[in-house]
């Protein structure tokens, strides 16, 4: 193999980070999952500490 065709690989490997989610993005069904948490979840900022909220 030469030099000149080490960075020239047009579509590099995907990571197994990258299959596992895309393959998760097509077997949970993340809207009726989501919708089941949202009511739940922390929006108002804590009083006196605790964990900062976040958006679902």
């Amino acid at each position: 193999m030469d030099q000149i065709t080490l960075g020239l690989d047009p579509l590099p490997k995907k990571t197994r980070k990258e299959v596992f989610l895309e393959e998760m993005n097509q077997v949970v069904p993340w809207g009726a999952l989501v919708a089941l948490i949202q009511p739940h979840a922390r929006g108002a900022p804590q009083a006196l500490g605790g964990r900062p909220p976040f958006a679902v």
